[in-house]
């Protein structure tokens, strides 16, 4: 039969996630006699909708197939739909975490879907499209939802299908139908594994080498993967590597196992194989298994960066997820691969159900202190499958599944907080993502002819440079030597609205009528709120503050002016100053840490850019919404 596989869009021709997954489908379709095409629209800067009609209409499929996660749904029905408009006769099947999670929502979801493929789809596909093929009783084929033929509404489901135990016996994923070639050379300094990708000449292999997880953590999806642990032989993996190798050049793997560590036998084993290839390398690893005779044998091998499940540093939070770590674990594993002179790739995520604003500041205080782990920050998702999205679902938190995936969003506030508390949490966390971090001094900065900004960095740990592409509002650096994560100092500027002018100069008029001093504090925190960037103003809000010995109101104020900068070394200076008055001493310390690293580093503000296409967005929230001088001030605010 002739097959296209549709992979659903996540990036333009830029770094993203491969779903190597649906390449093993492709494969074992392949290795059954079947024609299939992959196509990879993240390899495509051309519009979505007309590549897939074009696609369609060259191959006239006889079967498409697409699948993806849950907050997939809405594309995976744009694709779908797309594909019964081309080729109206054509079986089109859906599969994926969405299916195996929530199969009856994904095909009431996807209407155009025929069936869906639910669990591992590798022999459930191959199954299916012989049944249908031959005539064959469909029902025998294990692992499938599929529509009742007299009711198109009505949905029927095979028994459900063993997870694969000898996973050798698959073939190796479809590299070429995935369009490895091309992903591996999208990723860029910054991008992906921190310290794995060193320059554009790094060529990027994702790497599966085993499946399933035992452990129980409340927001994770394994559905589809099973609990159980089972590994792929290492020859079988060295013969996928060493075919990367040869043909598409590749020289630094990214591991998505997510227990890549659980039997040390094989990692030793692992690693005394890969050291002759000269290959980086990125896992990832559980904080209790870690130890500095593993990271140097690790390191030895070309592994550059590790990935710990982190998630929080309170204890109450981290209990709640089931992480089955301590605090003190987790500290011990990450000082341990910094000692080790490798990157920590980790997360904090915030909003479990048992947060709080105490619990988030635990982390973020912990965080702050600890400006060398340079954290992505994450909000919970309540996703299908998970622990969490079943309790939702269960207290009503979660109504309608169907409408809860087409929304997009799954960050939900499934916590014990109030509205007000949950958006504070936000700003909080906001803050303290812009305001902390170890940056390194700018060696040079050069524009290309696109418009690109790429900037020459020197590590501030071992002094060696290294070079980024200018992207976001915190630009991560990782290190080619010490392979320290550091950041670049530079201050993304917002343009002012085109009234900006004309606004402040009526308020600067207001003013001169105004004789209370509180009236006029609101109105240069009025000015601030429309231009940031308003010397005149900060200044005048401080000096109010000053004069009313209203010093905690000081505090905050300098603490907003931070966020304009996070690299005035003198103003971390006087708020730890300010702090250490205010009796807040343990408060103090990220920022005398952060005024100290700042003039280590020689670095006194940011080198600013400007972004004439924004308009202030996030920012300017923040700004609007500073603390009113009468509003309760609460030490979590700094």
């Amino acid at each position: 039969m002739k097959i296209v596989i549709i992979i659903c869009r996540q990036k333009r021709m830029a770094s993203y996630h491969l779903p190597t997954g649906i390449g093993i489908v492709s494969a074992c379709l392949k290795q059954a006699g079947h024609d299939v095409v992959m196509v990879n629209p993240n390899h495509s800067l051309e519009d979505y909708e007309s590549l897939l009609e074009k696609e369609f209409e060259r191959h006239k499929p006889d079967v498409v197939a697409t699948g993806g996660m849950g907050f997939q749904l809405n594309e995976i029905r744009f694709i779908t739909d797309i594909a019964r408009r081309m080729v109206p006769e054509a079986i089109i099947i859906i599969g994926g975490p969405l299916v195996t999670n929530v199969p009856s929502v994904a095909m009431t979801g996807v209407p155009a879907a025929d069936f869906g493929i639910i669990g591992e789809g590798e022999y459930s596909t191959v199954e299916l499209l012989d049944a249908l093929e031959t005539g064959s009783d469909i029902t025998a084929v294990k692992g499938i939802i599929y529509r009742d033929k007299q009711n198109h509404q009505t949905l029927n489901q095979t028994a459900a299908r063993p997870l694969i135990d000898n996973l050798d016996l698959l073939p190796m994923v479809d590299m070429e139908g995935l369009g490895f070639d091309t992903y591996a050379g999208l990723h860029r300094p910054g991008e992906c594994a921190p310290a794995l990708i060193l320059d554009s000449d790094t060529r990027v292999m994702p790497l599966l080498t085993s499946r399933g997880c035992p452990f129980k953590c409340t927001f994770c999806v394994h559905e589809a993967a099973g609990q159980r642990y089972r590994c792929r032989s290492l020859d079988i993996v060295f013969s996928e590597i060493r075919h990367a190798v040869d043909t598409y050049n590749i020289n630094a793997l990214l591991i998505y196992d997510d227990l890549f560590c659980l039997n040390p036998t094989r990692l030793k084993e692992f690693c005394r194989r890969i050291a002759p290839l000269g290959l980086r390398w990125e896992c990832s690893m559980v904080a209790k298994q870690i130890n500095p005779e593993m990271l140097k044998m690790m390191k030895e091998s070309g592994c550059c960066c590790i990935s710990i499940g982190v998630e929080s540093m309170s204890p109450t939070v981290l209990k709640s997820m089931k992480k089955g770590a301590t605090v003190e674990q987790i500290e011990l594993a990450l000082t341990q691969i910094y000692e080790a002179e490798m990157a920590v790739w980790s997360n904090l995520i915030f909003f479990d159900p048992a947060e709080t604003l105490q619990t988030v500041d635990e982390s973020l205080e912990w965080f702050s202190n600890h400006p060398q782990f340079d954290f992505r920050f994450a909000k919970i998702g309540h996703h299908p499958g998970s622990l969490i999205y079943d309790e939702a679902v269960k207290n009503g938190l979660i109504g309608d599944q169907l409408k809860y995936l087409q929304s997009g969003n799954c960050e939900i506030n499934g916590t014990s907080m109030s509205a007000d508390d949950f958006n504070l949490a936000h700003k909080l966390i906001r803050r303290a993502q812009l305001t902390f971090g170890y940056a390194g001094r700018i060696a040079d900065c050069k524009i290309d002819k696109s418009g690109t900004v790429n900037l020459t960095c020197c590590c501030p740990y071992c002094g060696t440079a290294g070079q980024c592409r200018l992207a976001g509002v915190i630009v991560n650096l990782n290190c080619p030597s010490c392979n320290r994560i550091y950041r670049a100092p530079v201050a993304k500027r917002v343009t002012p609205s085109p009234n900006a002018a004309a606004d402040i100069d009526r308020l600067t008029q207001l003013m001169k009528t105004e004789s209370s001093p509180d009236r006029i504090y609101d109105i240069w925190r009025r000015i601030v709120a429309i231009n940031p960037y308003h010397d005149e103003a900060w200044k005048q809000l401080l000096h109010h503050a000053e004069q009313k010995n209203n010093y905690r109101l000081y505090a905050v104020i300098l603490r907003n002016l931070l966020l304009i900068d996070p690299y005035v070394s003198e103003g971390f200076r006087k708020m730890a100053e300010v702090l250490t008055f205010l009796g807040l001493d343990k408060r103090a310390t990220k920022y005398t840490l952060k005024a100290e690293h700042l003039n280590q580093s020689g670095i006194t503000q940011s080198t600013a850019t400007f972004s004439p296409n924004q308009q202030g967005g996030s920012l300017k929230s923040e700004l609007e919404t500073m603390i009113d001088m009468k509003a309760p001030i609460s030490d979590e605010l700094f």
